[in-house]
């Protein structure tokens, strides 16, 4: 799938989700006060339908090179190279980098609307700012090539750090729930930014055989242990100081994560063990610390 479908099925869903809901509102009377009350199930029941037909359909999948590999007779990869890796300091803070991210990203996708209802938000609002959001990672996408021709790796992952400071900043502030419509903007270099910027770098240290051993580290650690202990540690937070205190919190974490992110690049080094991968990475023409050289990656 290109990423202009997927932007489309993102943004359609989103709408169609935040209509659907708002259809779905009423009003309850608790102790002569009108809460308004939403229903999420329709919702809930079609992405379950939509998960069966899409694990069905991934079951039919065929993979001609893995095939090919096992009619050849080629050894499977030593992965615990690819663990050993991330055991060094300088790979093992990118990891942390990563995990920190996806709990970031766990705790935003898990409690900010829900805050933003609370500010009178309606559900074409928080459906608009899903628009948004989904909007700004495609066009990281696109342009993530020509950003990599004049920035390094390392900058992407600060400069995503300092986009979830400023949007955790505004996110505790604001009372008003427009106002976080163009910092959802920023979603494209915390998420898609970082996200590209994490693989194509660590495609450059790991051999080709082991790129999906690399993948499954980076997305468990992100997409899996991130984001789910982001919403457990956000509604343990959320519960006990509430939405706007936990956003400061993290806004801080972030902060000490940066600084710490910066000193580990600065003093320790890391390694190619690839000889030549990933044409994103060939972009990258800033050839500075232990930045692969582009004529080393062809």
């Amino acid at each position: 799938m290109n990423p202009s479908t997927a932007l489309h099925m993102n943004v359609q869903s989103s709408i169609l989700a935040g209509g659907v809901v708002a259809l779905e509102r009423y009003t309850v009377i608790i102790c002569g006060v009108s809460i308004q009350m939403s229903d999420y199930r329709i919702c809930f029941y079609f992405f379950a339908g939509s998960m069966v037909f899409t694990m069905v359909a991934a079951l039919m999948y065929k993979f001609p090179k893995q095939e090919e590999d096992k009619t050849n007779g080629k050894p499977i990869p030593a992965v615990m190279g690819t663990f050993k890796l991330f055991c060094s300091p300088h790979y093992a803070s990118w990891l942390f980098v990563a995990f920190f991210m996806g709990v970031s990203n766990g705790v935003i996708w898990g409690f900010l609307y829900w805050h933003l209802e609370n500010l009178g938000a309606s559900q074409f609002l928080v459906g608009l700012g899903s628009v948004i959001s989904c909007t700004s990672e495609a066009v990281m996408f696109f342009g993530i090539f020509y950003i990599f021709r004049h920035f390094s790796h390392a900058t992407l992952m600060a400069v995503g750090l300092v986009g979830y400071i400023f949007r955790f900043c505004v996110f505790a502030s604001v009372t008003n729930p427009w106002l976080v419509l163009p910092v959802e903007i920023f979603q494209g270099f915390t998420s898609a930014g970082v996200w590209s910027a994490l693989t194509a770098y660590m495609c450059a240290v790991v051999p080709p055989d082991n790129l999906a051993t690399m993948q499954g580290i980076l997305h468990g650690v992100y997409w899996g242990l991130g984001s789910g202990c982001g919403s457990l540690i956000g509604g343990f937070l959320v519960q006990k100081f509430g939405a706007p205190m936990t956003f400061w919190i993290f806004a801080c974490a972030s902060a000490v994560n940066l600084f710490i992110f910066l000193i580990a690049q600065k003093f320790t080094k890391g390694h190619v063990d690839a000889d030549g991968y990933e044409e994103i990475i060939s972009f990258n023409r800033k050839k500075s610390g232990d930045e692969i050289p582009v004529d080393k990656l062809h």
